[in-house]
């Protein structure tokens, strides 16, 4: 097996694997019938880690590095990074999920890198992923509760 059919083989397995991730999320967040609100925070968070991976010109990037120009502006990131800290040790269970996310989609960009995918492409991929997945979650998460009608219907189409 040559160097590039194995890396061919590990940007697969890891935008696979950030499918997953959100087919994960989505089937989450339907079984939990969450709300709307909650639905866009998701969608905000898909663009966000997309956008801070692999926009061109990332917004996020260049805040942090504003942020951390002076001991002031470092010491007050240093703060919020302890408090976000705490809230995310505080609910687990949601970070986990985020930090699944935010891993798959860092590994999916590394790969997407490594075959030379320009900056915006590989955040247009990462974004298709994230959103795929999330509504193929919720899609599987309706019909396994909805089978005798997806059935019914099957049926009355064949």
């Amino acid at each position: 097996m040559t160097q590039m059919s194995i890396a061919k083989q590990l940007s697969r397995f890891s935008l696979i694997l950030l499918s997953l991730g959100y087919f994960n999320l989505g089937w989450e967040l339907s079984e939990g019938k969450s709300p709307w609100w909650v639905w866009l925070l998701v969608t905000a968070f898909t663009l966000a880690i997309a956008e801070t991976l692999a926009f061109p010109w990332s917004i996020v990037r260049a805040l942090f590095n504003r942020w951390i120009s002076s001991d002031t502006k470092a010491f007050f990131a240093a703060t919020l990074a302890s408090f976000l800290t705490v809230v995310i040790l505080s609910w687990s269970n949601i970070s986990a999920q985020g930090l699944l996310l935010v891993t798959a989609a860092t590994l999916a960009r590394i790969d997407l890198q490594m075959a030379a995918i320009e900056e915006l492409k590989a955040f247009f991929i990462l974004n298709f992923l994230g959103f795929a997945g999330l509504g193929l979650g919720s899609l599987a998460h309706w019909v396994a509760n909805h089978f005798e009608l997806v059935v019914k219907a099957f049926n009355q189409l064949f």
